[in-house]
């Protein structure tokens, strides 16, 4: 033990300084057993070097993120919700209806949040509560703020792109030629999809395919933010991510959907769910090695 640690420790202080600052053991003096107290926390302290491992959670923005391994890809095991870019910068949010619509620059919302209208389908979740929403779904993004250069992950992480997606998709064992096809692909959605949060449907119609998230993705149906009129649409009807890659169309960009009434993964590039205005869910990826 450092030698002026003891001398300290030992040094003679008034009982209410003795019982505030070196009485460690409560005892309302300071002696030996106050050093016991001292040994006994010997090699306690958290190891803040040791390196990465997927499962590991992941603290950006004050909220610690799980992570899961799938394939050879670590994926962030639950939706963004950072309200700041990875330098530092506050993302915009709390745009009214009109302004959402109409930016061209990055901004944030949370499901249900001050919106003129809101779609809940979900059977166990509130999609339109706002405190509900952010903790299922985390926070919604337009394409400027996936495409902004500061970034919306954390160091050594990133959105993924279309081939990301496509990577991990190969993964759960969809067929090649379905994984570069667009549209409804590859019969392996319910690898990703979360086991609550969809709708059960009407009755007499389409039922809800069966998940399993044998993944550990746990994805759910966050629904979007409207592009045409800011309204929050469908929540517990699909989930819908943002990729990094941008389509032809300057207006539009790449993502994944997954439905409650079928298990494959749709992929489009242009299409209602594609315009850069719309307010998607985001996951983060592990950078390469």
């Amino acid at each position: 033990m450092n030698r002026l640690l003891l001398v300290l420790l030992l040094a003679p202080f008034s009982m209410a300084a003795q019982s505030t600052l070196n009485d460690l053991d409560g005892d309302g003096c300071v002696g030996a057993t106050d050093i016991l107290v001292i040994l006994g926390q010997y090699g306690e302290c958290q190891d803040t070097t040791a390196a990465f491992a997927c499962g590991d959670s992941v603290l950006f923005d004050n909220y610690w993120y799980e992570t899961v391994l799938i394939g050879d890809q670590c994926w962030f095991a639950e939706n963004l919700r950072t309200t700041v870019y990875a330098d530092g910068t506050v993302i915009p949010a709390g745009l009214t209806d009109g302004e959402w619509v109409s930016t061209i620059s990055g901004a944030t919302a949370v499901y249900g949040e001050g919106s003129s209208g809101c779609d809940n389908y979900s059977p166990d979740i509130d999609a339109c509560d706002e405190a509900q929403s952010l903790v299922e779904y985390g926070r919604l993004y337009n394409w400027y703020a996936v495409d902004d250069a500061r970034g919306l992950c954390p160091s050594g992480w990133h959105v993924p792109s279309d081939s990301d997606w496509i990577s991990l998709e190969l993964a759960l064992g969809m067929d090649e030629s379905e994984a570069i096809s667009e549209g409804f692909r590859g019969d392996v959605g319910g690898l990703l999809k979360a086991t609550h949060g969809w709708w059960l449907g009407e009755p007499g119609g389409n039922p809800p395919q069966e998940a399993s998230n044998s993944t550990g993705f746990t994805g759910l149906p966050g629904g979007m933010k409207n592009f045409g009129i800011g309204y929050d649409d469908d929540g517990g009807i699909y989930g819908c991510w943002w990729t990094s890659s941008p389509s032809p169309s300057i207006e539009n960009a790449w993502n994944r959907l997954l439905y409650w009434y079928t298990n494959h993964i749709v992929r489009q590039s242009e299409d209602y769910w594609t315009n850069r205005n719309n307010g998607l869910s985001v996951r983060c990826l592990k950078d390469p090695e």
